[in-house]
């Protein structure tokens, strides 16, 4: 649960800090998926762009950061004890 908390973090940050330094993401299209490019500014035959908003940056990078923080303060994984530890057979009395 741990690593996959950090996992998302750490990429919803690498995404916002790719969208602090690009000013927008080009798309080639495929013929069979016209749908999806309703968000899409279109170029023209098979391309695309899309220009991120100015707060998707730090809203991201915040969010990522936030999230990796979560998963550093999550409890490790612990085993159970065993019934008895090596003290408690120390302690029996010896016959």
């Amino acid at each position: 649960m741990r690593s996959f908390f950090l996992a998302v973090g750490v990429f919803v940050f690498l995404w916002g800090s790719v969208f602090l330094f690009t000013q927008q993401l080009e798309f080639k299209l495929h013929d069979d998926l016209p749908e999806i490019a309703g968000w899409l500014t279109g170029w023209g035959e098979n391309r695309a762009a899309f220009y991120p908003p100015e707060w998707a940056a730090l809203y991201l990078c915040s969010a990522g950061l936030v999230t990796s923080i979560f998963a550093v303060g999550l409890p490790r994984k612990t085993r159970p004890l065993p019934m008895m530890t090596v003290i408690d057979l120390w302690q029996l009395p010896h016959k």
